[in-house]
């Protein structure tokens, strides 16, 4: 299991395993699905770590209809700036694991001034929901090493695979933040009682 492993062009006949990282086309499934109504999302990134997630996520986003409105910073110290430059076009925010944008002091100022702008926040981290962002889609870690030693078995009881590649998580979980939801005025009544759904009060 390796963290961001496209970075280090893993390929091999003896390289297998599972991705930690959740599919665009997921989170912005996941979105539609919860906001419906949701068309223009915003996102601050550095180009120099997550250019690639932006790039596939502007062609992925108009298979479902949103458009995607980006902006760059290169330092930490432009993150309020970057979000007041965006803020009043967009109906929700996309918080990607973007080293430069998120630290503790300015997560707290995205966190804060979504919502006081009653905008949805959403990410691919449960500990960002704990902070007070509304949802996010991850892995299920204990998930993942099931699946993993399942591979395993399998690589060990048939000696002419040689090798199984990298794979995608099996099982997604959801996380929702049920006060951040309430004060924006989110109805998040069908997804809260599903089997794979963690609730931060």
């Amino acid at each position: 299991m390796v963290i961001y492993h496209e970075r280090f062009d893993l390929q091999g006949a003896n390289i297998t395993g599972i991705s930690t990282e959740v599919l665009v086309e997921d989170q912005f499934a996941f979105l539609k699905e919860l906001l419906g109504t949701v068309k223009n999302v915003g996102v601050i990134y550095d180009p120099s770590k997550t250019k690639n997630i932006v790039s596939k996520a502007c062609l992925v986003a108009k298979k479902f209809e949103l458009n995607l409105i980006k902006t760059e910073i290169t330092f930490n110290k432009e993150v309020t700036s970057a979000l007041k430059k965006i803020i009043n076009e967009i109906d929700a925010l996309w918080i990607i694991p973007d080293s430069t944008v998120i630290t503790r002091g300015s997560l707290g100022v995205i966190l804060e001034t979504a919502l006081k702008r009653h905008l949805p926040t959403f990410c691919t981290s449960s500990a960002i929901v704990r902070e007070g962002a509304m949802t996010s889609i991850s892995p299920d870690y204990t998930d993942i090493g099931l699946q993993a030693a399942r591979i395993a078995q399998r690589l060990l009881n048939s000696p002419k695979v040689i090798s199984l590649g990298v794979k995608q998580s099996d099982k997604l979980k959801l996380s929702l933040n049920i006060q951040t939801a309430n004060r924006i005025g989110i109805d998040i009544s069908s997804i809260q009682s599903r089997p794979n759904v963690v609730l931060y009060p």
